[in-house]
């Protein structure tokens, strides 16, 4: 008796400064399924394939532009988001610099 594994897979892109797979948002998604479902030739189907969009990496935090043709599918589970982190890294900065912060307010 053979066991298949169930993978998981997704649709996304690979970072372009640190090369780690970032999951596409819904949105994202959606254009590809609704080019797939148009006539493969039609202007609909070609606008929606040249799209580009700006995803931020849940690894390195840097924004990058991507177009439709960067996607790839990638196997394994999304990595999670680490929203904590980046609260923390804004806090710090305006403790950091509250001086600056109360003269520009001046």
């Amino acid at each position: 008796m053979v066991l298949e594994k169930s993978q998981d897979r997704y649709r996304g892109v690979l970072c372009n400064f640190c090369r780690q797979p970032i999951p596409l948002p819904g949105i994202v998604n959606r254009w590809g399924e609704q080019a797939q479902a148009a006539a493969p030739s039609s202007e609909r189907a070609l606008e929606l394939l040249e799209r580009s969009f700006h995803i931020r990496c849940r690894c390195c935090e840097k924004e990058s532009s991507y177009r439709s043709s960067d996607v790839v599918e990638v196997e394994g589970a999304p990595r999670l988001r680490n929203f904590r982190g980046r609260a923390g890294e804004r806090a710090g900065f305006l403790r950091g610099h509250g001086d600056l912060a109360k003269a520009a307010n001046a």
